[in-house]
């Protein structure tokens, strides 16, 4: 039995004590067995065969004990344990050695190997027909005065063997209850599509030029982590931390970003293609340059974001929060920003043709040489903002709040634009100074 305990408990710390980043790289973990330098996954192949034969014997020996000692027969120091099997505490403890000590071990193995979904499945099955098995032999092997309970073991082998398939199945949500430790691991350039991140510890990381698209990073902490050139398409950042990382020109497209924490973080040149940042903090985060194409940004807070020269057409931007946002020439044509707050926000040069503004707050927004033809404006708030040299053409202003007649003629509009009724048109349009 000590050759067991040794065994089980050198492959459990071996297991336990092994950084998560070895799990996902396997080359970099290397361990010795009987002086045989063998991989992570060799490791674990040749711990379980070893505990897995060392069981059977034990057993076996232990049966043929059994056997003996319901016949009265046993020979005088036939014991197979070193525990004093009179006592009740010994044989308790004897008992959780040969029949749950070593399906604990595959467990723990399993819970370890969980971001490596094929290893956890195989570790996991391994663990639980290993219990189903010591179970069925403890049920056979029971006395007649303790079969009293012979119900409840059944029972319990039942269940055992019908939970098998729903671990499987929820094999994902595991993560959530040991997150992975990869803080300030330098990991650039490395694989790590379609994994189990769940919760995952990232902060100070170095993941530059990483593929992790379609993997599984809600609740992940990327803290000031080193995301520049990193594919995170089609994955899942749902709450995830990213403030302050660097996601510079990263590949977002199609991600999953609800609620999730941008603030601060620079994602210059980033494609954000028909993501999803729905309620995510956006605050002070820089997407220069960036592509929003077909984002879902509702309700998101791009409160002092800078958006300088980005892409947003086709955005959905239902209750964002823009105020004293950079938008200098951004791309915001067709879009609907009905009631949104662009209050203090820097939009000179930017792009927004026939895109909606009713009643949206543009106090103070710098509008200067703005491309706002077709813009319907209507009920917006302009008090104070800056129009200077900004296309007005064809543009709906009727019924905006707190236009003054020096705003239109700093801009500039033709017959097709449409004034509040208190206001004239001014005599300098149609603009000679217009780019047509």
């Amino acid at each position: 039995m000590l050759v067991l305990l040794s065994s089980s408990f050198f492959t459990l710390l071996a297991t336990l004590t092994v950084p998560d980043r070895f799990f996902i790289f396997e080359a970099q973990a290397s361990f010795k067995l009987q002086g045989v330098v063998l991989s992570l996954q060799g490791f674990l192949i040749a711990a379980s065969f070893i505990l897995i034969v060392e069981l059977v014997y034990l057993h076996i020996f232990y049966g043929y004990w059994h056997q003996l000692e319901a016949m009265g027969a046993r020979p005088e120091g036939s014991v197979p344990t070193l525990f004093n099997l009179k006592r009740r505490d010994a044989r308790l403890a004897t008992e959780v050695i040969f029949y749950w000590w070593i399906p604990f071990v595959f467990f723990a193995m399993a819970f370890k190997a969980t971001v490596r979904p094929f290893w956890a499945i195989i570790l996991y099955s391994l663990a639980t027909i290993t219990l189903a098995a010591l179970v069925f032999l403890r049920i056979r092997r029971s006395p007649g005065a303790q079969r009293r309970g012979i119900r409840r073991r059944w029972a319990f082998l039942a269940l055992l063997i019908a939970s098998w398939p729903v671990m499987i199945v929820n094999l994902h949500n595991l993560t959530l209850f040991r997150p992975l430790n990869f803080a300030r691991a330098d990991l650039p350039q490395q694989r790590l599509s379609s994994l189990f991140l769940v919760g995952a510890d990232f902060r100070e990381a170095n993941l530059q030029g990483s593929n992790l698209s379609t993997s599984n990073l809600r609740l992940a902490n990327f803290y000031r982590a080193d995301l520049s050139a990193v594919n995170l398409s089609h994955s899942s950042l749902r709450r995830a931390d990213l403030a302050a990382a660097n996601l510079r020109s990263a590949l977002l497209t199609g991600a999953n970003l609800q609620n999730a924490n941008l603030k601060d973080a620079n994602l210059r040149g980033s494609d954000l293609s028909n993501a999803n940042l729905t309620n995510a903090d956006c605050r002070l985060t820089n997407f220069t340059e960036a592509s929003l194409r077909y984002a879902v940004l509702q309700s998101t807070n791009l409160s002092g974001a800078t958006l300088s020269k980005s892409d947003l057409r086709f955005a959905e931007l239902d209750g964002a929060l823009l105020a004293h946002a950079d938008l200098q020439g951004a791309q915001l044509s067709d879009l609907d920003l009905a009631d949104v707050n662009l209050a203090s926000a820097n939009m000179q040069g930017a792009t927004l043709r026939s895109s909606s503004l009713v009643g949206a707050n543009l106090a103070k927004v710098n509008f200067r040489e703005a491309d706002l033809r077709l813009a319907v404006l209507r009920k917006a708030n302009l008090q104070d903002a800056e129009l200077g040299g900004a296309n007005l053409e064809g543009a709906d202003l009727r019924g905006a709040a707190n236009v003054t007649s020096k705003q239109l003629i700093d801009a500039c509009g033709n017959d097709d634009t449409m004034l509040p009724d208190q206001l004239a048109r001014p005599p300098s349009w149609p603009c000679d100074r217009l780019d047509k």
